[in-house]
């Protein structure tokens, strides 16, 4: 998609649901985020929960997101990992978006478990967006995952 494309139906979307046009654009990229990653080998570490996956759920003009949550599990969560993951996943882009991981933070530093804030500049022509993934472990999982298509 290109950067006219990708206006003409953040408009259109926009107009059809009452968005902002930034939260459709922000919807986006947070989609092609979950869909690269839900098509590589990393998809069964990464569980999808949060706001994002209630708008997915209930409708988008129901709920506004800025983030993707995800619960990781069945390997250590780590600095290291998780960058070395999204680099991988972020890497090649047939929708012409470039992908920048601009930083892994700590988050969640008082519980347990913690998790990490990845920021993640996309990039499609002048357009550009930043996104963040929330990625911790530890979390009860009720009732258990299931796949979500």
């Amino acid at each position: 998609m290109n950067k006219a494309k990708l206006t003409a139906l953040c408009h259109k979307i926009s107009k059809n649901t009452g968005l902002t046009f930034n939260s459709v654009m922000t919807y986006y990229f947070l989609e092609v985020i979950l869909k690269k990653l839900s098509q590589s080998t990393y998809s069964n570490h990464y569980i999808f929960k949060g706001g994002f996956l209630l708008s997915n759920v209930i409708g988008v003009e129901s709920r506004s997101t800025v983030d993707i949550d995800f619960l990781f599990h069945q390997i250590t969560l780590s600095e290291d990992t998780v960058k070395q993951q999204l680099k991988e996943i972020l890497a090649d882009s047939e929708e012409g978006i470039s992908f920048v991981i601009q930083s892994i933070t700590a988050i969640k530093e008082s519980d347990d478990y913690g998790g990490y804030r990845a920021t993640i500049l996309c990039q499609l022509e002048n357009i550009k967006q930043v996104i963040h993934l929330d990625i911790a472990t530890g979390d009860v999982v009720t009732p258990q995952p299931i796949t979500y298509d």
